[in-house]
């Protein structure tokens, strides 16, 4: 079993919460392995996953590619 690690993003602007929460959507369907969304709470802007040490490590390149896409 992956070692997963619990992340926590903060977000002042909805719209990228909203966003960045999408993208993580997407990595998750396709890296359900890899990635898991827990909370997504938008009164507090707060976005918490559980992802492995390379995602977690990677996170800004990884959700800079896949809104390339």
């Amino acid at each position: 079993m992956m070692k997963k690690e619990l992340i926590r993003i903060e977000i002042s602007d909805n719209e990228v919460l909203l966003s960045i929460a999408d993208l993580l959507k997407r990595i998750e369907k396709k890296h359900p392995d890899h990635l898991e969304i827990v909370k997504v709470d938008e009164n507090n802007r707060i976005i918490l996953f559980m992802s492995s040490s390379y995602v977690a490590a990677n996170i800004s390149r990884i959700l800079t590619e896949t809104q390339s896409q």
